[in-house]
């Protein structure tokens, strides 16, 4: 993303306009972030199946505290990211849409490293 500087929103629509732009056959996209140690390929799949793109469009993680990434979009909702500016996440995007969205349990997802101290798991 060469408009990083922009904030997290202009990543997030690098992606959703990748996937408009390469695999126009896809249903929805999973955003996640590079700093949860915890993640596993077990909560990646429980986001998955419990994706519907027409009953569950959003499938976002639980947490201890909180919700967060990763989070399933269906493609009905790209045109909503790609609204998005500044240095903001989904969370509007969510809100916008919580009638359909469903929570997956990932209780270490609050677990995520921005600096050398994080490295200890809480």
């Amino acid at each position: 993303n060469r408009s990083w500087q922009k904030g997290m929103s202009s990543s997030i629509q690098k992606g959703i306009q990748y996937c408009q732009e390469h695999m126009p056959e896809i249903d929805g996209a999973m955003l996640l972030v590079c700093d949860q140690p915890a993640l596993s390929p077990g909560v990646l799949q429980n986001i998955a199946t419990a994706f519907d793109p027409i009953q569950h469009p959003i499938v976002r993680s639980r947490y201890r505290e909180g919700y967060g990434p990763p989070v399933c979009f269906a493609t009905s909702l790209f045109a909503d990211l790609l609204k998005m500016e500044g240095d903001v996440g989904a969370r509007a995007v969510i809100q916008k849409h919580m009638e359909k969205c469903i929570d997956i349990d990932f209780p270490e997802g609050d677990w995520d490293i921005d600096e050398a101290s994080d490295l200890v798991p809480v």
